[in-house]
């Protein structure tokens, strides 16, 4: 692989990669015309969102149901997921699983939250997120999922001339059921 360029952009975050792709349709019919299965291994990802680097993934498909487990470092945290589809249904339905222990929390926050200037690291995360559609507005409408996060020690406020502010998340989880509201049951200290 070449190396970027000087002046390439920095990695986008997920909320800017929505911006481009929110309204573009998600065709998954022909993958019921497909029977694969993959193993794929890439040193880098270019251009994605969090700083991909040493993904490996298997990418399988049977019967119009599309399975990705995958582990990759995103951000500095290295994550383990599985990635799915399901094309047999009208709709197609997606899910998405992370889990990252012991993890900087700067690549997570600005992946995941879109928010600079995070320090510190998370001893465990884990994210589940289900939804149908067949847009990105679709899913994110139908978006069901949890975010669970436990001793995560942390500073925001890291850039220059600035003062940090350290807080601990002792146990965090976020919760967003379909169709409701976002609930989090949170414990911790704020400013130190």
């Amino acid at each position: 692989a070449a190396a970027a360029p000087a002046d390439a952009a920095e990695a986008p975050t997920l909320a800017a990669v929505y911006g481009v792709f929110r309204d573009a349709e998600l065709h998954l019919a022909r993958l019921a015309q497909v029977d694969a299965d993959l193993e794929v291994a890439v040193g880098r990802l270019v251009d994605s969102p969090g700083e991909v680097r040493e993904l490996s993934a298997r990418l399988q498909i049977d019967a119009g149901r599309l399975r990705v487990p995958f582990t990759a470092t995103i951000g500095g945290a290295v994550i383990e997921g599985a990635l799915s589809a399901d094309a047999t249904t009208g709709v197609p339905g997606y899910g998405l699983r992370l889990a990252a222990r012991d993890a900087p929390a700067g690549g997570l926050a600005l992946l995941l939250f879109d928010l600079p200037y995070v320090a510190g690291t998370v001893h465990r995360f884990d994210a589940d997120f289900t939804a149908s559609g067949r847009t990105l507005v679709e899913l994110v409408r139908d978006l069901e999922g949890r975010v669970g996060i436990e001793g995560a020690r942390l500073s925001y406020g890291n850039y220059a001339g600035a003062r940090p502010v350290d807080m601990h998340i002792a146990a965090a989880d976020l919760a967003q059921p379909r169709g409701q509201t976002i609930a989090a049951p949170v414990r911790g200290s704020l400013r130190g």
